[in-house]
């Protein structure tokens, strides 16, 4: 299968129209999107982890809801594909980490969105051998409430729901067919240690290269 490689700007545009009747009304419009736009890019994704406001099953039949990141510093959500190969030799990496940060109270799960079944996602879990839940986004719920496009890319989120880093796990892949033997910048684990230590991210959104995703 063909998979589309592409790269996500760490920047979400927003674009507004201007109205063909002009006047006031119009400016006072244009103010007040810029404003929400504004509002939108300081505070991040309005989404709340403890209202239950996402409810998915595992690639095993087992729900998981938002409530259960409460009492928790974060919860890391990798966005995954089956056929992305990108996404695919990240696993390793991210199984590393989440044996760490688990212990410190961040909490993992891979995503899966919609153009998975649940008998390939359950061969992928275990082929893979995945030691954090795989949920199953049929809906591309989380995909939209989280920004996300691209495979692998990974959001971060904290009990109350304020968006505390979306983009790459770190910067192996510099372009297009283009990866370095080693990365020089560990992106999410950066970010997962300021987290711990109680600071904010500094980079909270970064550049990702990885396979489409389809059908947002």
């Amino acid at each position: 299968m063909f998979t589309k490689i592409y790269t996500r700007t760490p920047r979400k545009v927003v674009s507004i129209g201007v109205s063909k009747y002009g006047g006031l009304a119009t400016w006072k419009s244009f103010i007040g999107l810029f404003v929400i736009a504004a509002a939108f890019a300081i505070s991040g994704i309005a989404w709340d982890g403890g209202t239950g406001l996402w409810d998915l099953p595992d690639s095993e039949g087992h729900a998981h809801r938002a409530t259960e990141i409460q009492g928790k510093r974060a919860a890391v959500f990798e966005f995954v594909a089956i056929d992305c190969p990108i996404s695919n030799r990240y696993v390793p990496e991210m199984a590393r980490m989440s044996q760490e940060f688990e212990a410190k109270g961040i909490a993992f799960y891979a995503v899966l969105p919609r153009s998975s079944t649940l008998n390939q996602a359950k061969k992928y879990t275990r082929d893979f051998q995945y030691r954090f839940p795989v949920l199953l986004d049929s809906r591309n719920t989380l995909v939209r409430q989280l920004g996300v496009t691209v495979t692998p890319e990974v959001a971060v989120i904290s009990p109350e729901g304020t968006l505390l880093y979306r983009g790459r796990i770190d910067d192996r892949h510099v372009d297009l067919g283009k990866e370095r033997p080693h990365p020089v910048r560990r992106d999410l684990r950066e970010a997962l240690d300021a987290i711990v230590a109680g600071h904010h991210v500094t980079a909270r959104f970064t550049k990702t290269i990885g396979c489409f995703i389809e059908g947002k």
